[in-house]
């Protein structure tokens, strides 16, 4: 277990719009150093080690009871220069978490560990 991210819950939540969710949790991804991006899969491709993230977005927040849901989407690149292509994708992604005193609660992302055909053996 990682330990958990806490964002606050804004106040007056039930008069907040979905597009005013998506700005704040939006915000929430400028602090790289902690919140809500910690609790994001923002692992590359572990099969093309030449992909590297660039960016996220949050596209939807659906608030169900005291449980919440992230959508996102993980944008990637992968440049090679030997063939001079330039290649960007995205996966879509998503993350739960639940209300608890006043904050949403999201479990930490662990990445998992790369692994190779050797393991395997």
């Amino acid at each position: 277990m990682g330990g958990f991210i806490e964002i606050p819950v804004p106040n007056d939540l039930e008069n907040i719009d979905e597009e005013t969710l998506l700005r704040y949790f939006q915000n929430q991804l400028e602090h790289r150093d902690g919140g809500i991006f910690e609790a994001l899969d923002l692992t590359t491709d572990h099969a093309d080690r030449l992909a590297i993230f660039e960016s996220v977005k949050i596209i939807r927040v659906s608030i169900t009871g005291h449980s919440i849901e992230l959508a996102y989407f993980v944008e990637l690149s992968k440049f090679e220069a030997c063939k001079g292509v330039l290649d960007d994708y995205t996966f879509s992604r998503k993350v739960t978490g639940k209300q608890v005193a006043g904050v949403w609660r999201f479990e930490k992302q662990i990445p998992a560990p790369v692994r190779s055909t050797h393991d395997e053996l």
